[in-house]
């Protein structure tokens, strides 16, 4: 399942000095695909498959804020060029990302916290595991 909140707030997008810091250390062809990929990671959890996952205001906000055009995502970037900007990613975080370790944190936590104290339908909880999964940084699938 995605960590998927309601629509974003404009502020939410914008980079903040240390991000931008991090950001202009990437080549300029590259730069505004990490920017999204760090920014959308920050808010969701989970990075996007595609950039067409992201409306077109949100990517040309960030541009703007990099000074490029938005057509610089036309590109498709190395798939290792992608998981190496992740990594960074979720070590800027501090983000695990995936684990099995995680996955039984995740069950054992339903287990002792939600199961065993209340009856909950499936949307409730869904709703309590993104949020006990953004509460222990877990990176949501």
């Amino acid at each position: 399942f995605f960590c998927m909140a309601n629509t974003p707030k404009k502020s939410r997008w914008y980079l903040t000095n240390e991000q931008l810091e991090l950001v202009v250390t990437k080549n300029i062809a590259t730069r505004l695909y990490f920017a999204l990929l760090l920014k959308f990671y920050e808010r969701y959890q989970h990075f996007f498959e595609v950039p067409s996952e992201i409306k077109y205001h949100v990517i040309a906000l960030i541009a703007k804020q990099l000074d490029l055009p938005t057509n610089s995502l036309k590109k498709q970037l190395p798939e290792r060029t992608i998981e190496r900007f992740r990594a960074e990613i979720r070590e800027y975080f501090e983000s695990p990302g995936i684990t099995r370790a995680n996955e039984e944190r995740i069950r054992e936590w339903l287990v002792m916290q939600v199961f065993s104290k209340q009856e909950v339908n499936a949307a409730q909880l869904f709703d309590k595991t993104i949020l006990f999964m953004q509460q222990e940084r877990i990176e949501c699938i």
